[in-house]
């Protein structure tokens, strides 16, 4: 298969539309650039269940799509990503004193230079802030990597 794409992210939404998750779907084809020009082409396709996508089948896809999920933010991105969704540092250490381990989770909080996407108190808090699904708060990250 040869088949010119403008993106590598085109191939990986056309997975992600069929039930792949994003940070997998890179694990099923191989993109190519040849030569000085900037073409990209897709060289080699090996889901087993989806089909290869044609010219049509990408033609409708952003080029541009990024859906991946950063695995880390600054605490300052965080803070303003939340607080772009209406929530003050006053409302987060609130919840938090509501934690068994408040004391600790406060430090964490205030203190940490990083929020990792996978870490406990996020997992914890998500729910409380409205953010119920993990689609929810890879948006969230993906917002605060934004700012």
């Amino acid at each position: 298969m040869k088949l010119l794409v403008q993106s590598v992210n085109q191939v990986k939404e056309y997975l992600h539309a069929n039930g792949v998750a994003w940070d997998e779907s890179s694990n099923y084809f191989t993109v190519t650039k040849y030569g000085v020009v900037p073409d990209q082409y897709l060289t080699s396709w090996t889901h087993p269940t989806i089909p290869e996508p044609t010219a049509e089948d990408l033609a409708g896809i952003d080029p541009d799509t990024d859906r991946s999920v950063p695995q880390r933010v600054t605490q300052r991105q965080f803070r303003l990503a939340l607080y772009a969704d209406g929530f003050t540092s006053a409302t987060i250490e609130l919840l938090l004193a509501d934690l068994p381990n408040a004391e600790t989770a406060l430090i964490e909080w205030q203190y940490a230079s990083f929020i990792e996407r996978n870490n406990s108190l996020i997992l914890l808090l998500g729910p409380s802030l409205g953010y119920n699904t993990n689609e929810a708060i890879d948006d969230l990250f993906r917002a605060a990597s934004a700012i």
